[in-house]
Protein backbone atom coordinates (compact mmCIF):
# COMPACT_ATOMS: atom_id res chain seq x y z
CA UNK A 1 0.00 0.00 0.00
CA UNK A 2 1.50 3.66 -1.15
CA UNK A 3 2.62 5.35 1.75
CA UNK A 4 -0.05 8.42 2.21
CA UNK A 5 0.80 12.38 1.75
CA UNK A 6 -0.85 15.15 2.71
CA UNK A 7 0.29 18.55 0.36
CA UNK A 8 -0.83 22.36 1.77
CA UNK A 9 -0.73 24.78 -1.52
CA UNK A 10 -2.82 27.09 -2.08
CA UNK A 11 -2.32 27.73 -5.71
CA UNK A 12 -4.16 25.60 -7.72
CA UNK A 13 -1.76 24.73 -10.62
CA UNK A 14 0.80 24.01 -7.88
CA UNK A 15 -1.00 22.14 -5.69
CA UNK A 16 -1.97 19.78 -9.24
CA UNK A 17 2.17 19.61 -10.54
CA UNK A 18 2.93 18.40 -6.96
CA UNK A 19 0.17 15.57 -6.67
CA UNK A 20 0.84 14.41 -10.11
CA UNK A 21 4.73 14.44 -9.60
CA UNK A 22 4.57 12.21 -5.79
CA UNK A 23 1.49 10.62 -7.76
CA UNK A 24 3.39 9.66 -10.75
CA UNK A 25 6.52 8.50 -7.96
CA UNK A 26 4.06 5.68 -6.10
CA UNK A 27 2.52 7.87 -3.24
CA UNK A 28 -1.06 8.16 -2.39
CA UNK A 29 -1.37 11.96 -2.45
CA UNK A 30 -3.91 13.80 -0.94
CA UNK A 31 -4.38 17.93 -0.91
CA UNK A 32 -5.37 21.10 0.22
CA UNK A 33 -5.69 24.81 -0.57
CA UNK A 34 -5.84 26.06 3.03
CA UNK A 35 -4.77 24.88 6.78
CA UNK A 36 -8.35 24.17 7.29
CA UNK A 37 -8.91 21.90 4.64
CA UNK A 38 -5.70 20.34 5.37
CA UNK A 39 -6.57 19.77 9.45
CA UNK A 40 -10.04 18.51 8.29
CA UNK A 41 -8.20 15.70 6.11
CA UNK A 42 -5.48 14.93 8.56
CA UNK A 43 -8.20 14.22 11.24
CA UNK A 44 -9.36 11.28 9.38
CA UNK A 45 -6.00 10.08 7.66
CA UNK A 46 -2.57 8.61 9.13
CA UNK A 47 -0.61 10.54 6.30
CA UNK A 48 2.90 9.66 6.64
CA UNK A 49 4.15 13.15 5.43
CA UNK A 50 2.82 16.77 4.99
CA UNK A 51 4.16 19.25 2.56
CA UNK A 52 3.01 22.77 2.96
CA UNK A 53 3.41 26.13 1.45
CA UNK A 54 4.19 29.17 4.14
CA UNK A 55 1.51 30.75 3.01
CA UNK A 56 -2.02 29.26 3.00
CA UNK A 57 -5.08 31.24 2.13
CA UNK A 58 -6.58 30.95 5.85
CA UNK A 59 -2.82 30.64 7.54
CA UNK A 60 0.86 29.99 7.72
CA UNK A 61 2.03 26.10 6.86
CA UNK A 62 4.08 26.35 10.27
CA UNK A 63 0.89 26.78 12.06
CA UNK A 64 -0.43 24.10 9.95
CA UNK A 65 2.41 21.91 11.25
CA UNK A 66 1.96 23.34 14.98
CA UNK A 67 -1.84 22.43 15.01
CA UNK A 68 -0.97 18.98 12.92
CA UNK A 69 1.56 18.26 15.96
CA UNK A 70 -1.03 19.51 18.53
CA UNK A 71 -3.55 16.86 17.64
CA UNK A 72 -1.35 14.42 17.48
CA UNK A 73 -0.21 14.09 13.83
CA UNK A 74 3.17 12.28 13.83
CA UNK A 75 3.72 13.03 10.25
CA UNK A 76 7.25 14.17 8.90
CA UNK A 77 7.27 17.14 7.19
CA UNK A 78 8.22 19.70 4.78
CA UNK A 79 7.81 23.40 4.55
CA UNK A 80 7.99 25.16 0.77
CA UNK A 81 7.94 28.72 0.04
CA UNK A 82 8.06 30.96 -3.30
CA UNK A 83 9.30 34.21 -1.15
CA UNK A 84 11.32 32.87 1.69
CA UNK A 85 15.11 32.40 1.03
CA UNK A 86 16.68 29.52 2.13
CA UNK A 87 18.31 30.96 5.22
CA UNK A 88 14.69 32.02 6.57
CA UNK A 89 13.46 28.26 5.75
CA UNK A 90 15.55 26.65 7.81
CA UNK A 91 15.16 28.83 10.78
CA UNK A 92 11.55 28.63 10.92
CA UNK A 93 11.94 24.79 9.93
CA UNK A 94 14.11 24.44 13.10
CA UNK A 95 11.70 26.47 14.96
CA UNK A 96 8.62 24.53 14.09
CA UNK A 97 10.55 20.66 14.26
CA UNK A 98 10.05 20.96 10.39
CA UNK A 99 11.87 17.58 8.66
CA UNK A 100 12.86 19.19 5.87
CA UNK A 101 12.48 22.51 3.54
CA UNK A 102 11.92 23.19 -0.16
CA UNK A 103 12.47 26.18 -2.50
CA UNK A 104 10.03 26.43 -5.14
CA UNK A 105 12.10 27.92 -7.52
CA UNK A 106 14.21 24.19 -7.09
CA UNK A 107 13.68 21.48 -9.23
CA UNK A 108 9.95 19.56 -8.41
CA UNK A 109 11.51 16.07 -8.94
CA UNK A 110 13.96 17.30 -5.84
CA UNK A 111 10.99 17.14 -4.15
CA UNK A 112 10.36 13.49 -4.78
CA UNK A 113 13.99 13.05 -4.03
CA UNK A 114 13.56 14.66 -0.48
CA UNK A 115 10.22 12.70 0.01
CA UNK A 116 11.34 9.58 -0.35
CA UNK A 117 14.49 9.95 1.29
CA UNK A 118 12.51 11.44 5.17
CA UNK A 119 9.91 8.72 4.21
CA UNK A 120 13.04 5.65 4.41
CA UNK A 121 14.70 7.79 7.25
CA UNK A 122 13.16 5.05 9.64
Amino acid sequence: MPEKILVAENETSLRVLYSRVLSKAGYAVSTAPSCAEALRLAGGTDFALVVTDLYLDDGLGTGLVDSLKESGCRAKTVLMSGEAGPAALAEMADRHGINAFFEKSTDVFRLVDMVGGLLRED
